[in-house]
């Protein structure tokens, strides 16, 4: 599966969509999407984020583990954005979550190919 392809399943609802996995019928979409969990960054230092951060760090991470240049992917994250939201590009959390898993996934690629 290309990353693109990857991409238009992590759509709204479709397989690779982190966010609307295991909803229970006593919440809404909304709570459910941005529901809080710790993160534990490299450091071992704990953060908490969404589901939706989950989501787009766990995408850029696949585009940087796969060496795919980061303008290419920005791109591909804006393009669905403008298909699903009629937006031109994705709000800075968003960003925020979606460089920090690419730059995860280039150093765990560079560590790879050693």
């Amino acid at each position: 599966m290309s990353f693109c392809e990857g991409i238009q399943d992590a759509a709204n609802g479709k397989y690779y969509d982190f966010k609307s996995i295991g909803n229970q019928e006593d919440t809404t979409n909304t709570q459910h999407y941005y529901r809080g969990m710790p993160l534990k960054n490299s450091s071992g230092k704990i953060r908490y984020g969404s589901a939706r951060d989950v989501g787009n760090d766990g995408t850029g991470y696949v585009a940087g583990i796969r060496g795919i240049p980061w303008s290419w992917t920005r791109q591909a994250f804006d393009t669905l954005e403008k298909y699903k939201n009629d937006r031109s590009t994705e709000g800075k959390p968003s960003q925020a979550a979606q460089i920090l898993g690419y730059c995860h996934g280039i150093e765990r690629s560079n560590k790879i190919k050693l």
